[in-house]
Order: C-alpha cells, then sequence, then structure tokens
C-alpha cells in the first residue's frame, strides 16, 4: 500500500488508479511491478529512473510499468486486481 501512495502522489500519475504487484525476476526472486489505467505514459520508467521516491527503498521502486485502457471491477466497484492481470497477459501471482 505504501509504494501505492507514493506513486498516487507523482505528478505524471495523478488522477490514474494504478497498483502494484510482484513478478516473478530472475536474480531478486520478486521485483515490483505498477499496473496503471489509462493511455502509456512512455517516458515514466525513464522519468522514475534513479530517482529517490521518499519512504521507498530501491526494491520497492517498480521495475515495470504496465498500462491498461481499464481496470475491471468487482460488482462493489473496487479495482478486480486478478482479472485485470490475466486480461493484460499478465502471469502474475496475487
Amino acid at each position: 500500500e505504501r509504494v501505492e501512495q507514493v506513486l498516487a502522489h507523482l505528478p505524471d500519475l495523478a488522477g490514474r488508479r494504478l497498483f502494484v504487484a510482484a513478478q516473478p525476476h530472475p536474480e531478486l526472486g520478486q521485483a515490483v511491478i505498477a499496473v496503471i489505467e489509462g493511455a502509456p505514459l512512455p517516458d515514466l520508467p525513464a522519468h522514475l529512473a534513479g530517482r529517490n521516491l521518499p519512504g521507498l527503498s530501491r526494491y520497492e521502486i517498480p521495475r515495470q510499468f504496465y498500462f491498461v485502457p481499464r481496470f475491471a471491477e468487482t460488482p462493489t466497484g473496487k479495482i478486480d486486481r486478478r482479472t485485470t492481470l490475466a486480461a493484460a497477459g499478465l502471469n502474475v501471482p496475487l
């Protein structure tokens, strides 16, 4: 949740819904990824590279950013992470 809060306050991501998940990584075991709703921001990874994000260690900063046009939602209006990841073709355990 802390990673999501820090990312949500970045000017580049203002007003966008997002969530983080972990993806298998050959060296780290797992790496943090961010899934963002809306049109892609191609410069985002370069913009964040080497940047110190307050309250996050270097291992908490997402290594990959995935953009989906619209998040799947549960009947109560919450983000359905599992369905969103599957629709985006990401095989990420939750």
